[in-house]
């Protein structure tokens, strides 16, 4: 695996255009969720990255509602809320990706 900056800038790059070629895709919306939790990981208390971890949450809740089965989604969302300090609702998300 690479950690560069430059990895992580392409690995943004390609889960948009995924997101792009198939808007209305769990999976493709799980990547670039994915990818912005990566990034959020690097730059982890900024307050531009605590802004976007709060308009990630609000996505991945309305990705959980149509996909209220899928694991991901609330591992996902668990990730989120960690990194928002939120680890009452964190552990809920992951409670719920094991159901």
């Amino acid at each position: 695996s690479d950690p560069s900056r430059e990895r992580r800038t392409e690995m943004i790059r390609q889960a948009a255009r995924a997101r792009a070629l198939a808007p209305d895709s769990v999976e493709a919306q799980l990547v670039q969720a994915n990818a912005r939790i990566a990034m959020a990981y690097e730059s982890f208390g900024s307050a531009g990255n605590r802004q976007d971890l709060i308009d990630l949450e609000r996505e991945l809740r309305a990705l959980a509602e149509r996909a209220p089965r899928h694991p991901e989604v609330q591992r996902s969302l668990s990730q989120t809320y960690r990194f928002l300090q939120r680890s009452d609702d964190a552990l809920r998300a992951l409670r719920q990706a094991l159901e």
